[in-house]
């Protein structure tokens, strides 16, 4: 699939685009046939994309062979997106006997790409924020978000750093 497909704003596509027919016979000659991996589509650029879209694309055959169909069908899906924010604790990724790490600011703010259809899907429990432990010589911690959440994307957080004490 030799094709670009670019949704409309606020709009994003819902998993990859799928070739509704994914075989189909090809005649040539032997040394033709042997070095055939793949049959492409043509170079196509769709945009403005709002709604899910079943498109013809022609099929582009090497020079010498024949194709028993001269295009395939394409679906590709969109939806409307929204975001969704969290505030979420920052916990230490590592915890030492007898001392204690405070991070301030304690929460940070988290913001996610979501498509409607999985808005309610996407909760805090997908979200993990750390900080390592702190060396001598740090000032401040890097703040690290991971999200777990197939549905969830463009992640953005704020602070990026937090400043800390350690109390022994």
């Amino acid at each position: 699939l030799r094709s670009e497909f670019l949704p409309a704003a606020e709009y994003q596509l819902v998993g990859s685009p799928t070739l509704l027919q994914q075989e189909l016979s090809v005649y040539g000659t032997e040394e033709q046939l042997a070095s055939l991996q793949a049959i492409a589509t043509e170079d196509s650029l769709l945009t403005d994309l709002r709604d899910t879209c079943l498109l013809v694309l022609a099929l582009d055959a090497p020079e010498g062979i024949r194709l028993t169909q001269d295009s395939v069908k394409v679906q590709v899906i969109t939806e409307r997106y929204t975001e969704k924010q969290f505030r979420l604790p920052i916990k230490p990724a590592e915890v030492r006997e007898g001392e204690q790490l405070r991070v301030f600011p304690q929460e940070v703010s988290v913001t996610v790409r979501v498509g409607l259809s999985h808005f309610s899907e996407v909760t805090e429990e997908d979200f993990r924020v750390t900080c390592p432990y702190p060396t001598l010589h740090d000032n401040k911690l890097p703040i690290h978000v991971d999200c777990r959440s197939p549905y969830s994307s463009n992640l953005r957080f704020f602070p990026q750093e937090a400043e800390f004490i350690v109390e022994r």
